[in-house]
């Protein structure tokens, strides 16, 4: 899965793609997830129809059915790329805004992601490295599951009101 965040603001998607296509995955299918505020959606549909019947491409997606159905994933490091730690899904991620930069350093620290340093086509040697890292290593990618589980357990909203009513 492919999952660059409501926008993609900087059009990464495109050098992504370029960059699976170059780890070269036989037999994988490829889902590229579009969120509602990309203005690439026509240009994105042209380029994963291009590529081949084994990429498709989805706009608004249910990412939690989504999630619980992929291998792994390619994401950037926004509130996505901490919501396939929860599910476990084992991740390559990017970060592509400056805001980022906690959740990929922390991510990756604690083994529920690869941080890749892609910000765009003259990286694309270091994410399909990453993507194939990821994607040959049965191993890696259960190692990243159980770490990204343990790292977001999902009750941060709880702990935030509990300590709210502390103070009340």
């Amino acid at each position: 899965m492919v999952a660059l965040g409501g926008s993609d603001a900087g059009n990464m998607t495109p050098a992504v793609l370029r960059a699976l296509q170059a780890a070269d995955l036989r037999d994988t299918h490829i889902t590229v997830v579009v969120g509602p505020l990309n203005r690439q959606l026509e240009a994105l549909r042209s380029e994963t129809a291009a590529i081949g019947s084994h990429v498709r491409l989805i706009a608004n997606a249910d990412m939690p059915k989504l999630m619980t159905s992929v291998d792994m994933a390619i994401s950037a490091g926004g509130v996505s790329s901490r919501e396939l730690a929860f599910m476990g899904v084992p991740q390559v991620v990017m970060q592509l805004a400056a805001n980022q930069a906690g959740n990929v350093r922390a991510l990756a620290a604690h083994g529920a992601a690869i941080a890749s340093s892609f910000r765009g086509e003259q990286d694309a040697i270091d994410l399909t490295q990453a993507i194939r890292a990821v994607a040959d290593d049965v191993a890696l990618r259960q190692r990243m599951r159980d770490a990204g589980r343990a790292l977001i357990d999902g009750l941060g909203a709880k702990r935030v009101v509990e300590s709210l009513l502390v103070f009340h």
